[in-house]
């Protein structure tokens, strides 16, 4: 399950994904990114995905990808850290901040909160 929660007073968008992660999951996180026009233009997004048990494989992230450049024109810039502490969840993160991202959008992993704010703050 992926939940999202906006902090107005911070201007960050929470994410908690805890339990099977399904692409289909995935794909709902980015509609909610395009159907929501009160998100900031520079879109902050902390999501702890520690208890996450993704169920989809590398290749996948291709389309979690496409979908994903539909936010391009939406947004100025998307700064998405996510924090993950198994090897396997980590990886799986670092393949997709290598292979799809663009000056749009930066994804960064992040093994602590302290760590994915003071990163999410830096402009």
């Amino acid at each position: 399950m992926i939940s999202l929660q906006e902090n107005k007073n911070n201007g960050i968008l929470y994410g908690i994904s805890e339990g099977k992660i399904t692409v289909q999951e995935m794909l709902g996180a980015i509609d909610y990114c395009l159907n929501n026009d009160e998100l900031p233009r520079n879109l902050l997004i902390l999501e702890d995905a520690r208890l996450a048990h993704p169920e989809f494989s590398p290749e996948d992230l291709s389309r979690i990808a496409e979908k994903q450049k539909l936010l391009f024109p939406m947004y100025q810039s998307v700064r998405h850290a996510v924090i993950h502490d198994t090897p396997e969840n980590t990886a799986l993160a670092m393949v997709f901040e290598q292979k799809f991202i663009s000056p749009v959008y930066k994804l960064k992993v992040f093994s602590t909160e302290e760590g994915a704010l003071i990163w999410l703050k830096k402009r």
